[in-house]
């Protein structure tokens, strides 16, 4: 079964909402998929209402208002598929990841919401917090308008690697992406270059000691490409992750950046600075797995 073989989308109507509901119809389209929409309308239970005899009464009306707008949300794009259309109480985070949980949704896809000068710098704090607490792949728009960034088919994946213990099931993820949709995959691995101290204090690696690191990281990357049992295009090269893998991002034309982000639950709650740069940064849509 396909990653995108059942898509959450969640709806909240706004306009990057109605933007991605175009690419999520395109994804549908290549992956043959089913498509849920879900909107959650917040949890008003404790606010005072001066609209409404009662919150329970203030949330009823909400819940019919927003079936009613979900009816027809999405259109014509997603009018050729089979979707379902889902209003639920509760804050949109926590109804989103729940839902997600609960069995038969593959892939959630959803905006970034990154708009101005400010906005550029923030992701959404509904898409952070699903980023962390949801364990299913997050398909994110692109959060700065990119040319080029919504195209019809996905052709091209660069699949970013740490080379760490869970990068097999990353790159067979991205390898299985490419083989159903018959696109190009390419592997590219940012390699941290240490600084030794010396008399005078910190020194660069010599020519030698870095062409070291990245015969072992070549190495990594043709052992992991083994584990996974593909033969791809791969690169390892020097530098810090954002600059390198937007620069294989443009070389390749890619049309989806594949990328890992377990870490993210781990226990400090916070977005790793090179996972959430690659989500705020890439122009082209990024699925974290």
């Amino acid at each position: 079964m396909s990653i995108f073989g059942n898509i959450l989308f969640p709806v909240d109507f706004s306009d990057k909402c109605a933007q991605t509901a175009r690419q999520v119809a395109a994804i549908a389209r290549q992956f043959n998929s089913k498509v849920t929409m879900l909107h959650a309308i917040g949890d008003y239970r404790g606010l005072y209402t001066p609209d409404a005899p009662t919150p329970d009464e203030w949330i009823a009306w909400m819940h019919n208002t927003s079936t009613g707008r979900l009816q027809s949300f999405g259109s014509p794009c997603l009018d050729d598929f089979v979707v379902a259309r889902l209003v639920k109480d509760g804050e949109p985070a926590d109804v989103i990841a729940a839902y997600a949980s609960r069995g038969g949704i593959d892939s959630i896809m959803m905006p970034t919401h990154g708009i101005g000068i400010f906005r550029r710098y923030l992701l959404g704090s509904v898409t952070a917090r699903v980023l962390h607490d949801c364990a299913r792949p997050i398909w994110t728009t692109v959060h700065q308008p990119a040319p080029g960034a919504e195209r019809e088919r996905i052709r091209n994946i660069v699949c970013a690697t740490d080379l760490t213990e869970p990068s097999g099931h990353v790159v067979k993820i991205a390898a299985g992406i490419a083989r159903d949709c018959g696109a190009s995959l390419h592997l590219v691995h940012a390699i941290p270059m240490p600084v030794t101290l010396g008399a005078g204090g910190m020194e660069s690696c010599t020519p030698e000691m870095i062409e070291e690191i990245q015969d072992t990281a070549r190495a990594r990357l043709e052992e992991v490409q083994k584990e996974v049992g593909v033969a791809v295009d791969s690169h390892a090269q020097p530098g810090f992750v954002l600059p390198v893998v937007s620069a294989a991002i443009t070389r390749h034309h890619a049309d989806l950046l594949v990328i890992g982000r377990g870490h993210l639950r781990e226990r400090f709650g916070a977005l790793h600075s090179d996972i959430s740069g690659l989500v705020r940064e890439s122009p082209c849509p990024v699925l974290s797995v």
